[in-house]
């Protein structure tokens, strides 16, 4: 980006009303944000323009994902965690299951799987493609606020195709 000077925000042109509808024409840098009214935005930071806004939750959006291959998951205050299409802003999914703020999203390297952290103690992981929960991780004694996938395979081998193998009493709590 360019130099923006001391106020980066007034450089960026956030319309007031915006198509929800609009296509990306062919953006070189797709950016995603979210903020505490409940709005996610997506930009073209080539052109400095907001060209979508979505607003699917009922309290504040504290963690949004880009999978590699073109899916926007967000995660929020109000538990629920909702994965889009991002060339259209079209819905794919809502997942339910965590029982406390969603701090944190992320894919793995594929975009197959979806961690979710939250304030219930919990990592879910999330098959993206049939929208159900794979597995939840306990053990934390504090609420989960980052979580993050190797983009490196391990001498370990690949943990997410155990993952797939195993369903859980959970699986039913996601909707599509």
């Amino acid at each position: 980006l360019e130099d923006m000077g001391k106020n980066p925000t007034s450089a960026l042109n956030y319309p007031s009303t915006i198509n929800p509808k609009s296509k990306i024409q062919n953006p070189k840098f797709l950016l995603a944000s979210s903020s505490t009214d409940q709005t996610i935005s997506f930009w073209d930071i080539q052109t400095r323009q907001c060209f979508r806004s979505l607003h699917p939750h009922q309290k504040s959006v504290r963690s949004l994902a880009l999978s590699s291959n073109e899916i926007l998951a967000s995660g929020g205050e109000d538990k629920t965690i909702w994965l889009w299409e991002t060339q259209t802003g079209r819905v794919r999914s809502h997942l339910l299951g965590h029982t406390g703020c969603i701090w944190s999203v992320a894919f793995s390297p594929d975009g197959k799987i979806l961690a979710s952290g939250s304030a219930d103690q919990t990592i879910r992981l999330w098959d993206t493609n049939n929208n159900r929960n794979l597995k939840v991780l306990s053990g934390h004694e504090s609420w989960v606020l980052s979580v993050a996938f190797s983009p490196i395979p391990t001498d370990f081998g690949s943990p997410i195709f155990d993952f797939r193998l195993e369903e859980t009493s959970e699986n039913q709590k996601s909707s599509s």
